[in-house]
């Protein structure tokens, strides 16, 4: 009797870990990289949900925004190590 509980809780164990093994194996894969737009500037306007960003420069991401002022000498590029 003991011997067929835990063949019951081991079956139900094993069963439990495949399902939950099972359900972090899937993934959805989203590309959230078309459609961005980009401006260098700050205004409250810009939180308006239906603001026309149509003159914003269109972009792909990653994108960094201190090269909209050009790669230069002690620009904010942050190159790092060099004096």
């Amino acid at each position: 009797m003991i011997l067929q509980f835990r063949s019951k809780s081991n079956t139900l164990s094993l069963l439990l870990f495949l399902s939950v093994l099972n359900g972090f194996s899937q993934r959805i894969e989203t590309d959230f990289n078309p459609g961005w737009r980009f401006i260098l500037e700050d205004n409250p306007e810009f939180s308006i949900e239906e603001f026309n960003d149509n003159s914003w420069k269109e972009l792909s991401v990653p994108h960094d925004w201190s090269f909209e002022k050009g790669v230069r000498l002690g620009g904010d590029q942050g190159q790092g190590g060099i004096s």
